[in-house]
């Protein structure tokens, strides 16, 4: 079965699509799984072969995949230099960018296309994650650069970045954050006394987003 076309051709469609796009060049797939065929299955040659082609430098392979959840937040991490005390809040994180560790139903796994992870409400998620991630201690963490702001995400995404995949949500999400620093909802307090756990601290943020009256149709906590 290893030596089939059709296993070459699959397994490098796959690595092609992971590492350039979501719409694989039929050309370099073709490449790819020649070369598959020609060193019996070596996978470190195919991946050779895919990123020192010209179209791994191309314009259209330029910002042209989508980090799912998980690799967004286990970059942020590391981007942002914390150290993580407790993992649960980054556990929890990841199910509401609907990406829950080990729990992928189909065989296959998650889906490796920008299509399953980008939307207005993914990218506010993402965003909110980020300003979490930033403040000392909001995920359980402590954070190393505070200062982190905005400014950085809002210039991924602004009229200038070229971005067609992203570039919508992206500022809907920047809009949204901007209305929910107008009106700070921590600033609405409540008399409730929420017993101390995650979920309990949930539906006070829930409350005090529905307090704040920034326009809160749904929402959820787990």
């Amino acid at each position: 079965m290893a030596q089939h076309p059709s296993t070459a051709r699959f397994i490098s469609e796959k690595l092609v699509r992971r590492f350039l796009n979501d719409d694989p060049p039929d050309a370099l797939v073709e490449r790819a799984a020649a070369t598959f065929t020609a060193t019996d299955g070596d996978i470190q040659e195919v991946v050779r072969a895919i990123v020192t082609s010209p179209d791994f430098f191309s314009r259209e392979t330029y910002r042209a995949k989508v980090k799912t959840p998980l690799e967004w937040v286990a970059s942020g991490v590391r981007g942002l230099d914390v150290e993580v005390r407790e993992m649960r809040p980054l556990v929890g994180a990841l199910n509401r960018l609907d990406q829950p560790l080990y729990g992928a139903q189909p065989p296959t796994g998650y889906a490796d296309v920008a299509e399953a992870w980008v939307s207005s409400g993914a990218l506010l998620a993402r965003a909110e994650l980020g300003q979490r991630l930033a403040r000392a201690g909001a995920l359980g963490i402590t954070g190393r650069d505070p200062s982190v702001g905005l400014e950085p995400f809002a210039a991924l995404y602004d009229e200038d970045s070229g971005d067609v995949v992203l570039g919508g949500p992206g500022r809907e999400a920047t809009r949204a954050i901007k209305l929910l620093r107008e009106n700070d909802p921590r600033r609405y307090e409540s008399d409730v006394d929420y017993p101390r756990s995650p979920f309990a601290h949930s539906m006070m943020e829930i409350a005090q987003l529905i307090k704040a009256d920034v326009g809160l149709e749904i929402a959820f906590a787990d």
